[in-house]
């Protein structure tokens, strides 16, 4: 489920410091690395735990706005804070994904502020090997204390603050991208028939990648999940509410928006936008050091 309202302070740095329940809580169809497909709330609260779960995957999404030129930028939310551009990691054990229990996921933010977009010879490789519309490479500026992680991990594992679960993401290179989406696209075919009927909401929607140097080196975007684009005024930074309900945001048009950028850039700005998750196995799936080939 695409979440539309516009939250209140800064709610999501809030729920990784204290655990406190975003009223936005969102709702993701995910894929689960067990090769089973569900739909689950996160819910971050910290219900503690004697042993603490140990994670099998780890998920990435990302929430932020873009100029007229297509550089990742800042945003006012509902009580007129400024928030940078972010990906939230969600760390999730193997029963997560079957019953979505508080205890068996824990998330941890961090800042994505690359300097500038990637100009288009510099793009990195997609997996469906289709051109990208902007993409972006940046090292991820983590802080380990900003989560909810300790406490509900496995703390014979990972220690009691989870310091060696997150350490090994700190200054890790994270590529991200989108383009228009595509009937062709695999992620098309996971659309109920209510957004596939509703323009508005089609028309909102993108494909993105996301990019990490796997097990062998490769440092390559999976096309695999689902961004959605809602107006932004990059003057003021403020979002801009649908005038039929002002408690919602305003959809965005993609094609729309990178049709009428008059640079000829092919960005997808100005618009504020939203990921779902993608979730990636955890043990197999990424390289030792992640921060190889970093900005």
């Amino acid at each position: 489920m695409i979440v539309r309202t516009l939250a209140a302070g800064l709610t999501l740095a809030l729920i990784a410091c204290t655990g406190d329940t975003d009223p936005t809580t969102k709702t993701d169809t995910t894929d689960d690395p067990t090769d089973d497909t569900v739909e689950d709330t996160v819910d971050t609260a910290d219900n503690g735990g004697d042993e603490g779960f140990e994670p099998v995957a780890v998920g990435f999404e990302i929430e932020g706005a873009v100029d007229a030129e297509g550089n990742l930028t800042s945003w006012l939310d509902a009580d007129g804070d400024e928030i940078s551009t972010i990906i939230i990691m969600t760390f999730a054990s193997k029963d997560f994904f079957s019953t979505g229990a508080d205890d068996e996921a824990c998330i941890v933010i961090a800042p994505y502020t690359p300097k500038g977009r990637l100009l288009a010879g510099d793009h990195f490789p997609t997996s469906d090997k289709l051109p990208m519309t902007e993409a972006y490479d940046e090292a991820l500026d983590l802080d380990i204390t900003n989560t909810n992680c300790g406490g509900l991990v496995n703390e014979k594992l990972f220690g009691a603050d989870a310091a060696a679960l997150l350490t090994p993401f700190v200054g890790a290179r994270i590529g991200y991208g989108w383009r228009p989406m595509e009937t062709t696209d695999d992620i098309y075919d996971t659309l109920g028939q209510g957004t596939l009927d509703d323009e508005e909401i089609l028309g909102g929607l993108f494909t993105q990648y996301f990019a990490f140097t796997d097990t062998a080196g490769v440092f390559e975007g999976d096309a695999l999940s689902i961004g959605s684009s809602f107006g932004f005024n990059p003057k003021t930074k403020e979002l801009l509410l649908d005038p039929k309900d002002k408690t919602l945001l305003l959809w965005q048009n993609v094609d729309a928006s990178v049709a009428g950028n008059p640079d000829g850039l092919g960005s997808l700005g100005p618009v504020y936008f939203r990921s779902s998750p993608i979730f990636y196995p955890f043990y197999d799936r990424f390289a030792e050091d992640l921060s190889v080939g970093a900005p």
